[in-house]
């Protein structure tokens, strides 16, 4: 799969070269696979996820 920009998962937003560059380095693409768990309920999220393709 080819690597996601921020221009990807923030369409219609106009980025700087300097901000995608910012912005990229605080996201971790990651890899699951049908029926794996990524939260359980009363769980801490510090986080947030966005999903490329496929859908939670």
């Amino acid at each position: 799969m080819e690597k996601l920009s921020i221009r990807d998962i923030f369409k219609g937003i106009d980025f700087s070269e300097s901000e995608v560059e910012i912005a990229e380095k605080k996201f971790t693409e990651i890899f699951v696979e049908k029926g794996s768990v990524l939260l359980t309920p009363g769980e801490f999220v510090p986080y947030q996820y966005f999903v490329y393709e496929g859908r939670l």
